[in-house]
């Protein structure tokens, strides 16, 4: 081992020798699934805070009008958790009539996530909702827009949480509170334990 590898990435190593897992030679999805089952392990998180109910009221058997009542959409984003998830609400019926013909939203691409944003209201006119945030597609919290203006209307993608944290920290250390710590986050398990909770 280098001696600059984390902690986590010692006792990983350990239990890998011990266990026969994950040899170096392996693909590095391996050891992402290493770090996830041990974070899951070893990892004191910030605790759920209450439990919102979800339930809608029973949406009329047409796509379409069922479609037409949930608008304007509310896209709750968790960061890291399917971005091209707004490819499928920009091209439900009737949604963005004015989007461009063969319009694709691709998160890697920065020049087309600042192309949607800038211009979302007026190809997909009354369709999202952007209360309370900087644009439809941010990674807000709702907690003081929620009888507002996402019950009824929320759109939600999730992901297994521990596999969210571990992507952030390898894309480049998403959502980590830089400004407060003044510093990168030393390890997957210190990134864990500050950004835990946080998309609750």
């Amino acid at each position: 081992l280098h001696t600059c590898a984390s902690p986590l990435q010692h006792m990983l190593a350990e239990a890998d020798s011990a266990s026969g897992a994950c040899p170096s030679s392996v693909d590095r999805s391996c050891r992402l699934a290493d770090e996830v089952a041990y974070l899951q392990s070893h990892a004191t998180l910030h605790p759920q805070g209450p439990r919102v109910s979800m339930a809608t009221k029973s949406v009329s058997e047409q796509p379409a009008a069922g479609l037409g009542a949930a608008r304007p959409l509310a896209w709750v984003h968790v960061a890291k958790c399917g971005s091209s998830l707004v490819n499928a609400l920009l091209y439900l019926p009737g949604m963005c009539p004015f989007l461009p013909s063969g319009y694709s939203f691709e998160d890697m691409d920065q020049e087309k996530v600042v192309f949607l944003r800038a211009h979302a209201d007026e190809w997909c006119p009354g369709s999202f909702s952007s209360e309370g945030r900087a644009d439809f597609s941010d990674h807000s919290g709702i907690g003081g827009v929620y009888q507002s203006s996402v019950k009824g209307h929320g759109v939600i993608m999730l992901r297994q949480p521990e596999q969210r944290i571990m992507s952030a920290y390898y894309y480049e250390q998403h959502s980590w509170p830089y400004w407060h710590y003044q510093r990168w986050a030393a390890d997957p398990l210190e990134f864990a334990q500050v950004v835990s909770g946080c998309a609750v």
